[in-house]
């Protein structure tokens, strides 16, 4: 458990903190600032791109609770025939990748 641990910590928490780290820090390290933050978002081109990325993050997920909440429901607490079929084809698309 702590060499999970320790793996997580160095291949997805330390790249993490330093891209934060990065656009946080002044360019003389001497300490926090907005100024990267607000560059970006005074780009016309670059604050059009993450809205159009936070708008398309919105319809999937909105999009996918709708589509798949009521089959969800009626696999967790209905038994019909096929049911197991059904279950099957639901689980493929996560056992592919």
């Amino acid at each position: 458990m702590a060499m999970l641990g320790a793996t997580l910590a160095t291949c997805l928490l330390w790249p993490l903190w330093l891209t934060v780290q990065g656009a946080f820090r002044t360019h003389d390290d001497d300490g926090w600032t907005l100024w990267h933050v607000s560059e970006v978002l005074r780009d016309p081109v670059t604050r059009d791109g993450l809205l159009h990325a936070l708008a398309i993050a919105a319809c999937v997920s909105t999009g996918t609770l709708l589509l798949c909440l009521v089959p969800a429901i009626v696999l967790s607490r209905c038994r019909f025939g096929g049911r197991s079929v059904l279950w099957g084809l639901v689980l493929l698309p996560m056992v592919l990748p």
